[in-house]
């Protein structure tokens, strides 16, 4: 079994009912993995690994474990679909879905394409984020998706918003 089915076995009973994988692939964050050739105890003990699902509701980061980064550990956070990754480049590419320093190795850049590609081209890089109290910028395609967005009120938190206006609900 290839690895890219193994991922998206795991990654099913983390999903909500009915939700469809589109993509899965692995990122880190923390140190750059060239490090890895000066110490592999840095990057080892230093990053953070994660298994990310790109579903048709959003993206679904699990926990991973540093020792077998394909096997879930636990669920994260989710992301509003909205999210583009990429564009990548290189052996380890760099890019923001988990915050500055997330790397994701030149084995899942297609994944990531796929992902970005059920966007449709519509959306600039970055995260649509709706603006509070107002039905959300308009996209190319349309109104803002429902989804779980950062909270513009509380850093480092999510609210629900859906599709017209902010809703109570915070994770």
């Amino acid at each position: 079994m290839a690895l890219r089915d193994k991922l998206q076995e795991r990654v099913q009973p983390h999903l909500e009912p009915g939700e469809q994988v589109q993509a899965v692939f692995m990122a880190q964050t923390g140190p750059s993995p060239y490090f890895a050739a000066l110490s592999w105890l840095i990057v080892l003990f230093g990053a953070k690994y994660y298994i990310v699902a790109a579903t048709d509701r959003a993206y679904v980061v699990l926990k991973a474990g540093a020792f077998v980064p394909s096997k879930p550990k636990g669920f994260d956070r989710r992301l509003p679909r909205g999210t583009r990754v990429g564009p990548l480049s290189g052996i380890w590419a760099k890019s923001e879905l988990l915050g500055p320093k997330t790397f994701i190795h030149k084995r899942f850049h297609k994944d990531v394409e796929a992902a970005d590609a059920v966007l449709g081209g519509q959306m600039g890089y970055g995260v649509i984020q709706p603006q509070v109290g107002t039905a959300g910028p308009a996209a190319a395609a349309g109104a803002t998706p429902a989804g779980w967005y950062p909270d513009p009120e509380k850093p480092g938190s999510q609210r629900y918003f859906d599709g017209s206006a902010w809703t109570e609900h915070r994770s």
